[in-house]
């Protein structure tokens, strides 16, 4: 009996020791656990970086993102805040405190400190282990795609298997669903074709740094390094794109700019990259270097018939409407750009006398008055015509015309297109009045003087 009584006393007082000695050392190394902490969180962060650098490039790419992926992002935002919060400072600040007339430390503190630095270490340490995603994205439904021409679409991605052009440019007229496309072949296009796809949209003036950038950072390439000089990023960023085989799509681009400045370069042998670029003018594709831009603006019936129908919603259904809009949409076939504007503006116009009268304008050569609503871009009189405004470029059509008109470079240059025939002059006058929340537009010309 008192052997047994011996036993058990001696493996309580050991399993007593240990509880005590795991006490001690939390207050002994809580430094040491902070430190490991604030190691984790870091990790937690670049990870977090990584992950949402997928997440951003499978989003250009039409991608749709696990519910996991970003429900880890979010779990991982909650606890880097708490982290980065006032509470821990606090904590290290009571720790690092002395009592008693600064005579003796303040155990509690450290103890209290190293056990959730620790407890929150192993919460951070699951994060990066669920982090490891193999995958952040899948392949949504198809989607039937109205782009101008599924011609168009395989030649794009007939060109990007051809070697022997670097560069590949596609060109269409505004309201052509260029996303579309930018989408569609980024999505067929990796890991068949390429390693890698990455898409920055261009716009406006062209922002060399930040472009650089974003495509770096697709590339998984520490783009915020301060050491690297801008020249040295753009060589760093030239060498990764000539060793893989990546896809870099340039979409909506406005004005031309030097892609090797950018980092994208466009000759050598041992070319890994190949590069698709997307404007709305043709001009501007041939002055990057591509040789034969090709356009994405030329509609067949069957297919102007979709995009009018899915853009216009359930009233081409509805009031026998039917055979008039469809009508319409085979007369705007070569002008996608009427194709939107008369389906948005359909929406808010239900009679049927309304719509013929828009079929009877487009059958007209030309308009000889044009007015628009001031204020809603989308308030756009189907029975007298249509107009975008842009920066530098005002879009619009005039009965089967379709018209630009460019005052960027401080003239007035007019190109007028009608299916694959077009018409150039400037312009020596243009005048805009004002009249009960509508204007007018009166242009002169060398050709002859119009009222719009």
């Amino acid at each position: 009996m008192e052997a047994v009584i011996a036993s058990i006393g001696g493996k309580a007082g050991e399993l007593a020791f240990d509880l005590i000695a795991q006490e001690i050392a939390y207050v002994l190394n809580y430094k040491t656990n902070v430190e490991n902490l604030k190691e984790g969180v870091d990790e937690l962060k670049d990870a977090r970086r990584r992950v949402q650098q997928s997440v951003d490039a499978a989003k250009r790419r039409g991608r749709k993102i696990y519910k996991d992926v970003d429900k880890w992002l979010a779990t991982v935002d909650h606890v880097i805040s708490e982290m980065d919060g006032t509470e821990l400072k606090e904590d290290e600040e009571r720790a690092d405190g002395m009592r008693f007339i600064g005579l003796c430390p303040n155990f509690k503190s450290r103890y209290l400190l190293s056990k959730k630095a620790e407890k929150e270490a192993g919460t951070i340490a699951q994060l990066l282990e669920k982090g490891r995603f193999d995958t952040v994205s899948y392949l949504p439904a198809p989607q039937r795609v109205c782009i101008g021409s599924v011609n168009a679409f395989n030649r794009a991605m007939e060109a990007l298997k051809n070697d022997n052009s670097a560069i590949v440019g596609v060109f269409g007229a505004r309201r052509v669903p260029m996303a579309t496309l930018v989408k569609d072949v980024a999505r067929l296009a990796e890991g068949k074709l390429y390693d890698k796809v990455v898409i920055a949209t261009i716009s406006q003036t062209p922002n060399i740094e930040k472009i650089r950038i974003e495509i770096a950072d697709n590339l998984g390439l520490n783009s915020d390094d301060p050491s690297l000089t801008p020249d040295a990023k753009r060589i760093q960023l030239c060498e990764r794109l000539q060793q893989e085989k990546v896809l870099v799509i340039l979409d909506d681009i406005r004005v031309p700019f030097d892609l090797e400045a950018l980092g994208i370069p466009t000759t050598g042998e041992d070319m890994g990259c190949k590069i698709l670029l997307t404007s709305r003018k043709s001009d501007v594709l041939s002055s990057m270097g591509v040789r034969k831009p090709f356009a994405i603006n030329i509609f067949d019936t069957e297919e102007a018939w979709d995009l009018f129908r899915n853009m216009a919603g359930d009233i081409v259904e509805r009031y026998n409407l039917c055979c008039t809009t469809n009508e319409v949409a085979r007369k705007c076939a070569e002008l996608p750009i009427a194709i939107g504007t008369i389906a948005e503006t359909l929406k808010t116009k239900k009679a049927l006398f309304e719509l013929k009268n828009g079929l009877e304008e487009l059958k007209s050569p030309i308009l000889r008055s044009f007015k628009r609503y001031l204020g809603d871009a989308c308030s756009i009189d189907v029975t007298k015509g249509w107009v975008w405004a842009d920066s530098g470029q005002v879009d619009f059509i005039l009965g089967s015309l379709q018209i630009s008109i460019d005052f960027s470079a401080g003239s007035f240059h007019v190109r007028v297109m009608s299916g694959s025939n077009h018409l150039e002059f400037d312009l020596f006058q243009i005048q805009i009045v004002l009249e009960s929340g509508l204007f007018q537009i009166w242009i002169k010309s060398n050709l002859n003087q119009l009222k719009l």
